[in-house]
């Protein structure tokens, strides 16, 4: 089942610079973010896609390890765009 995640963009940043942040950081958790600034995939321990939407990025989280509860994923995903 498909879990979906909503994260602003802060002011004062577009849409490209926190998703070029996210895909660095995201290294350092096995996450490969492939895609533009607008709508994109993600593969790791956890797989889904991101689009960028109203000035905040969706992320929708498709397949995830069995054993790793959703607010692992939740709070692994506020990490990345909100930290």
């Amino acid at each position: 089942m498909a879990q979906t995640y909503t994260f602003p963009i802060p002011s004062g940043t577009t849409a490209s610079a926190l998703l070029a942040k996210v895909r660095e950081a995201g290294r350092s958790k096995r996450l490969a973010f492939s895609g533009d600034d607008r709508a994109g995939r993600f593969t790791g321990p956890a797989e889904g896609a991101y689009a960028v939407e109203a000035g905040a990025v969706k992320i929708t989280v498709e397949k995830k390890p069995m054993i790793v509860p959703w607010g692992m994923i939740e709070s692994a995903l506020k990490d990345l765009f909100q930290g």
